[in-house]
């Protein structure tokens, strides 16, 4: 089963620079999607690749990444 997903949001980033405590707030993003693959023939038990672009905006700049992952998946109450 396909799925797409969009995360929107504050971020909150804190850290020390030349001894001075600094903080920030910035705008995070997180676009992706992926699929639930079912493992054998009852569909209770499935790997799920995910691929997603995230990005963070501060100050007018967007610094970007991508995250892939790979979990399992317990369907509970699937007949």
């Amino acid at each position: 089963m396909p799925y797409v997903q969009a995360l929107l949001g504050p971020s909150h980033g804190s850290g020390e620079y030349s001894g001075a405590a600094v903080s920030t707030i910035p705008f995070a993003f997180a676009l992706g999607g992926g699929a639930d693959i079912g493992l054998g023939s009852g569909g209770r038990v499935a790997l799920r690749p995910q691929v997603e672009y995230v990005g963070f905006r501060v100050e007018g700049a967007t610094s970007n990444a991508a995250r892939v992952s790979l979990g399992l998946v317990f369907h509970i109450g699937k007949k």
